[in-house]
């Protein structure tokens, strides 16, 4: 009489177990803004992230998921420019290997915690015209 092993398919539920409460979503519960911190080497410049107007150094929270342009000009000053672009975070990476396993998590790539901004200091040296 053939022997059944019932070790295989208990070891397959205990995996899908660890992938199921592993996954799931993460990067809802990350947070929809990431601070962005503004520094110039001209105390008091003037500094525009996304057309709102701040004040040298500056501490920002900016959406995670969107490109973000700044600007930083004080007079006497030549103005300085850059676009700000986001990558995968973390969870965003974890919700994209879980989907592999189980499609739910592949959700979570359409939350904005998925994703971060690939700089969140930018350190601005002013150069006199």
């Amino acid at each position: 009489m053939k022997k059944i092993n019932f070790y295989i398919p208990a070891l397959w539920l205990v995996m899908l177990a660890i992938v199921v409460q592993s996954s799931g979503c993460v990067s809802f519960f990350n947070s929809t803004e990431q601070v962005l911190t503004v520094t110039s080497s001209e105390s008091d410049a003037d500094i525009f992230i996304n057309s709102n107007k701040y004040k040298t150094p500056a501490k920002v929270s900016v959406p995670r998921d969107k490109h973000v342009n700044v600007m930083v000009e004080k007079p006497g000053y030549t103005t300085f420019k850059t676009e700000i672009t986001n990558s995968l975070s973390g969870c965003g990476v974890t919700d994209a290997i879980s989907s592999i396993f189980l499609l739910i998590p592949i959700i979570g790539l359409l939350a904005p915690g998925a994703y971060e901004l690939t700089y969140d200091h930018i350190d601005v040296k002013l150069y006199k015209k």
